[in-house]
């Protein structure tokens, strides 16, 4: 090169020389000025050369208006959502009881003899003698203990009394002011006053006497009526051993308490039913269900003084063969038995017993007495009472309607990878025009969900920002506003607007967009069928064009100074330099330029241009003419000339700096150039061109 150099001195020499011959005078010692152009930086750079090589970055070619638009477009898949212990019931129980109420006594009769001392005879039984007659004889008997109970109080039943003559003829007997009365108590229970005539050797029955409600009878009982005949008419007759008999058959008695034989009664009847989400609006409802898991549990109090046998019956329920869930047990009396603990419905189904879904599950509990042959006490108020509870229901299929159920929400973080962009792109405030993040679904299942939850990005300064996701601000395929997905449509996107007034409350471009995502099954509360394993798989698309208003954005980039040796050494002989800035501005942005020089060994040199009373070191290029849609019609041109020689207190030159630089460093700080910060596009064929020459006067001295 310094060949070259001073072959072109010699050169301009010859031909001052030559100009010179015709007035030759004494020669003396010739000094020049040379002035020469040395290119120090040329950079182009495009729209892709300043945001990256990046995959994810791609154009437009679909329509004409935004043909070569770059925009950012970048496919993640999120985390499945799946259904697993969402389904399921909540637990269910219950207790009831039944009493067993008025229970029955089986029949049972008394038999008492009346000898000869009321006629105050004294022959022994056989003999003959006249009847004298008698009139209102008082007699009053100690019966014997009824077999079948020893007291009861009585709800219902009667009392037949047969009274038997036992004369064989002649003798009539009547009888009135019959009464039976409680021995201990001397309560009476049963009267009649009706006088009853019974001819020799006959019978005479007073059927149906009623009982009194609430009447308490207790063993023993005294008999008392008056007794009066007209004697045997002055003949004589052969004397009995017995004059008479009173039979008292109790019968259809009905007890409300009693210390009784307990004969078999009818069946204690407990018809209980367990309730789905008994106090929800929308409940969840079965047409059929199979259990994953279950477990029973069932307890039978009896609080009765006689041993039972129960069958109880599901009919709800079946078997994993199919059948109607049944079971048979024996029970003691005054006790608690646990019919079920724990038992396992591992593989149970539940099914609606008709065409309409239900939330109740029926149960039937039947209690029949096993009858004793000791006297027990019982009670109508005493009772049979059931405790019934299912807990851990967990569904592995369901028809019918799920009540709406909130999934667990699951956290997926989506990298932009714009590592490139980000480091080279910083920004007070960007406002993206039609920005795009569209979720995709696909479900396992015909289940309907409502899909919510949020996008969070952390800012430069480690702040948060989050945009929620629900039917406000999400769109369905139509563009309806909806978040709901089915078979039907399972493409949901985030409103634009919403996104980017989100993106415009941002500072930094975002390493990743956390996605949140959760999902309420059946939210309109609709028939579905759904199993535990099914799932919804997803994925998010999130496309942004690179038409946008950018306000503070900042690029940087470093550019190689490649001066050769020969170059740097010519540089030395340099008396001033005066560098010519020139730079395209292709793109839709004023660009406010900083340059640095730095050494081999990343050592800050100076700015350049370099700080002078008379010269800044920024520079100001208005950005390329756009049209209102923020589409370029033409580049501008900015031409700066900088000037360039020793800072005050420094030894070296700015040349010396320029001829020891290795890079410039630029910083290109980007407005867009529309008002309020309105978008205007980016695409394939926006250029900016930076071009620094430097003109300089050599010295060349013989």
């Amino acid at each position: 090169m310094r060949i070259q150099f001073i072959t072109k001195a010699l050169v301009i020499l010859s031909i001052t020389i030559i100009i010179q011959s015709c007035n030759i005078t004494e020669p003396t010692m010739p000094v020049w000025d040379v002035s020469l152009n040395i290119p120090i930086v040329k950079k182009e750079y495009s729209i892709m050369d300043a945001i990256g090589k990046n995959p994810n970055i791609t154009k437009h070619t679909s329509k004409e208006s935004v043909n070569n638009l770059l925009y950012y477009s970048n496919t993640q898949n999120i985390n499945s959502i799946s259904v697993d212990d969402k389904l399921k019931i909540a637990g269910l129980s219950e207790s009831l009881s039944e009493k067993i109420g008025q229970f029955s006594i089986l029949d049972d009769s008394i038999t008492t003899f009346i000898g000869l001392d009321w006629l105050g005879v004294s022959l022994e039984p056989g003999s003959q003698t006249e009847v004298p007659p008698i009139d209102n004889a008082n007699i009053e008997r100690l019966l014997s203990a009824t077999d079948q109970f020893q007291s009861l109080i009585i709800s219902s039943g009667m009392i037949d009394i047969t009274i038997e003559n036992h004369f064989s003829d002649l003798v009539t007997i009547s009888f009135s002011n019959l009464t039976i009365k409680n021995y201990n108590s001397g309560t009476i229970f049963l009267e009649h006053n009706s006088i009853v005539n019974v001819p020799p050797g006959e019978k005479i029955t007073i059927s149906n006497i009623n009982i009194p409600s609430g009447a308490s009878i207790q063993n023993p009982f005294l008999l008392s009526f008056n007794v009066s005949t007209s004697g045997s008419n002055g003949q004589k007759v052969v004397l009995p051993k017995n004059t008479f008999s009173f039979k008292i058959k109790f019968k259809g008695i009905k007890a409300s308490e009693a210390t009784a034989k307990i004969p078999s009664q009818g069946p204690i009847i407990i018809n209980g039913l367990l309730e789905i989400d008994k106090y929800e609006v929308n409940p969840t409802t079965i047409q059929y269900t199979k259990l994953e898991n279950g477990l029973l549990d069932m307890a039978i109090v009896n609080n009765l003084d006689v041993d039972a046998i129960i069958t109880l019956s599901f009919p709800n329920i079946k078997t994993p063969e199919g059948q109607i869930f049944s079971f048979v047990k024996a029970i003691s009396r005054k006790q608690t038995t646990n019919i079920f603990s724990d038992f396992s419905l591992k593989n149970y189904i539940i099914e609606s017993t008709t065409t309409l879904p239900t939330n109740k599950l029926s149960y039937n509990l039947q209690v029949v007495i096993v009858p004793t042959n000791d006297f027990r006490t019982i009670c109508s108020t005493d009772d049979v009472l059931a405790n019934v509870n299912i807990d851990n229901l967990q569904i592995s299929e369901f028809n019918g309607k799920l009540k709406p159920t909130l999934l667990d929400e699951i956290r997926t973080s989506v990298p932009l990878e714009i590592n490139d962009l980000k480091d080279k792109l910083r920004f007070t405030e960007l406002n993206l025009r039609n920005p795009l993040i569209k979720l995709f679904f696909n479900s396992s299942s015909s289940m309907e969900i409502s899909i919510n939850g949020k996008i969070e990005v952390t800012t430069s300064d480690n702040s948060k920002r989050y945009l929620n996701l629900n039917r406000n601000t999400l769109l369905n395929s139509q563009n309806i506003a909806s978040n709901i997905i089915s078979n039907n449509d399972s493409v949901l996107l985030i409103r634009p607007d919403s996104l980017s007034k989100f993106f415009k409350s941002l500072n930094s471009l975002p390493d990743s967009i956390i996605v949140y995502v959760n999902g309420i099954i059946n939210e309109r509360y609709q028939l579905a069928n759904i199993k535990s394993t099914d799932y919804i798989n997803s994925k998010a698309l999130i496309e942004f064009p690179l038409d946008l208003g950018l306000q503070g954005g900042e690029f940087t980039d470093s550019i190689k100074i490649e001066l050769s040796e020969d170059d740097k050494n010519n540089l030395t002989n340099i008396n001033e330099i005066e560098a010519v800035l020139t730079i395209y501005n292709g793109i839709p942005a004023v660009i406010d330029f900083t340059g640095k020089l730095y050494d081999e060994y990343n050592r800050f040199l100076m700015y350049f241009p370099p700080k002078y009373d008379n010269q800044d070191t920024i520079i100001t290029i208005d950005g390329a003419i756009i049209d209102s849609d923020g589409n370029i019609i033409s580049d501008r041109e900015q031409i700066i000339r900088v000037k360039s020689s020793t800072a005050v207190g420094e030894t070296e030159t700015d040349i010396q700096k320029i001829a020891r630089a290795k890079y410039m460093r630029i910083k290109l700080r980007i407005n867009t150039s529309l008002e309020n910060n309105l978008p205007v596009r980016f695409k394939t064929d926006n250029r900016i061109q930076i071009k620094v020459a430097g003109t300089t006067k050599y010295s060349i001295t013989p």
